[in-house]
């Protein structure tokens, strides 16, 4: 039995023809704001060929360009104090709060770094394909991307670019010097020279009395020699005075209001700038307050044997010059790229219990070689680098260094101290108010460096990282 539907009334078919019912068109799906619009990759199979797009099928399907894009978000992870697990992090200011929040508690580590997650960055895909995907899902990307939905017409897109505001920035502030470090008040720091144990060892304070002497002191006769004594001496002073690194930026209130992400940027270069600027000057001024110590033969036998080499040896002479323990800990500094000269030597050396073991050295495990020595060893940023034939030129380096320098010291021979800190953030005057430009950043920063122990070494070593060893020695038939 069948029944006609009236005007705009839905029927089971044609009548009198007994072709299937028709299908009804697909319904266009809602778009919610900031949201794509739902596609199965199946759907896009149904549609067949996209690649022939009509130009008026692709221009209804316009985007409108005042529609929010799905960004990429920030997302805090766990144990950072002000922020909830899984929020979203603003931007750049709340990126830089978390991180300095979870650095409060996190323990000062030497030698294997620890890895503390802070945020992590979140995106989200319409199509997603990996190494399961079939062949069906692959083409239906493909078609996808011809789709009037996301083609304007074949041959261009006629809708302006967007503008991204935001900069490329890939400075980091890590590899800065780690010292005591102590508060001034005043414009310096005076600190007594303590005697060492040679200073001593060389006193007329010391003496040995025997029999005979002691005979000889009772009888009057053949006296040879007193028990003297020695006045203690008094201590002489050092002194270290303050100087101050300082930031000064001005900006415009148009610039700032109509571009506040050029500033932001701006100012993490600067601040970024400001802490490598003072690490230079620190290792600068402790390197020149070191004793020089020179003369290592050029073997070209690598670069970890002649590093591990010469470093304990000025362990076992700077140990036995101050009558220190045997597992006293002494401080050592050395620029971070020794350890990928390290590596470079031993994946040329051959002996490795495994192929892939050369390979593998981590800076964890070449931090260890130092531990195992006793030794608490820093790999720093801004020292030796920059510099004719070294990392950070202008142009590429092409050769490994031929040498390297650490600094070699007992724990607490070097104190930091900081004086004036002065930051008064953002200023206005009437100076600047006249060109329409404000101070944008102000702040003054006053330090100092102390050697207040007993001696501090700078060793220069010849490296070579071309993997080579000893050479073989035949052993005699007798012992």
């Amino acid at each position: 039995m069948h029944t006609d539907g009236g005007e705009g009334d839905e029927g089971d078919g044609v009548e009198g023809d007994g072709s299937a019912p028709a299908e009804p068109a697909p319904a266009e799906p809602a778009l919610v704001a900031g949201a794509r619009p739902k596609t199965d990759v199946r759907d896009v199979l149904k549609t067949g060929n996209q690649l022939n797009v009509r130009l008026s099928d692709a221009a209804a399907r316009v985007n409108n360009s005042n529609a929010p894009r799905a960004e990429a978000v920030l997302v805090a992870s766990a144990d950072i104090r002000g922020f909830t697990q899984g929020s979203q992090l603003g931007g750049y200011k709340d990126l830089v709060k978390a991180f300095a929040s979870r650095a409060r508690t996190v323990p000062v580590t030497h030698g294997s770094p620890n890895y503390v997650p802070v945020a992590q960055l979140q995106r989200e895909y319409k199509f997603n394909l990996d190494d399961n995907s079939t062949p069906d899902e692959a083409w239906a990307v493909l078609q996808a991307a011809a789709n009037p939905t996301a083609l304007v017409a074949a041959g261009g897109w006629c809708a302006p670019s967007e503008i991204s505001y935001d900069f490329f920035n890939i400075v980091a502030e890590d590899g800065m010097i780690d010292v005591p470090t102590t508060g001034i008040r005043r414009g310096g720091m005076r600190w007594p020279t303590s005697p060492s144990f040679g200073d001593l060892a060389a006193s007329t304070g010391l003496w040995v009395w025997n029999e005979t002497q002691d005979i000889a002191a009772a009888t009057g006769t053949a006296q040879s020699g007193t028990k003297t004594c020695a006045r203690v001496p008094c201590a002489a002073y050092n002194e270290a005075r303050l100087a101050c690194d300082g930031i000064c930026i001005t900006a415009g209130n148009f610039t700032t209001d109509a571009w506040p992400e050029q500033l932001a940027n701006f100012l993490r270069l600067v601040m970024a700038a400001h802490a490598h600027r003072v690490n230079t000057r620190v290792i600068a001024q402790m390197a020149a307050g070191s004793v020089p110590v020179t003369g290592y033969a050029v073997t070209g036998i690598g670069t970890a044997v002649p590093v591990l080499n010469s470093i304990e040896m000025q362990v076992v002479d700077y140990r036995t010059k101050y009558a220190m323990s045997d597992g006293a800990v002494l401080e050592a500094i050395f620029p971070n790229w020794i350890k990928a000269m390290i590596r470079a030597d031993l994946a040329k050396r051959k002996g490795w219990d495994s192929p892939d073991a050369a390979f593998n050295i981590s800076d964890a495990e070449i931090a260890t070689w130092f531990t195992l020595r006793n030794i608490a060893v820093q790999f720093v940023q801004d020292w030796q680098v920059r510099g004719a034939s070294q990392f950070g030129q202008t142009t590429a380096i092409t050769a490994w260094p031929s040498s390297v320098q650490f600094m070699l010291y007992a724990a607490g021979t070097w104190v930091k101290g900081n004086g004036l800190s002065l930051d008064l953030g953002i200023v206005r005057d009437s100076t600047l108010n006249a060109t329409n430009d404000y101070t944008a950043a102000w702040s003054e920063d006053c330090w100092l460096t102390a050697m207040i122990g007993h001696e501090s070494r700078l060793v220069t070593v010849p490296i070579c990282s071309n993997g080579a060893v000893g050479a073989d020695v035949t052993m005699p038939c007798t012992l």
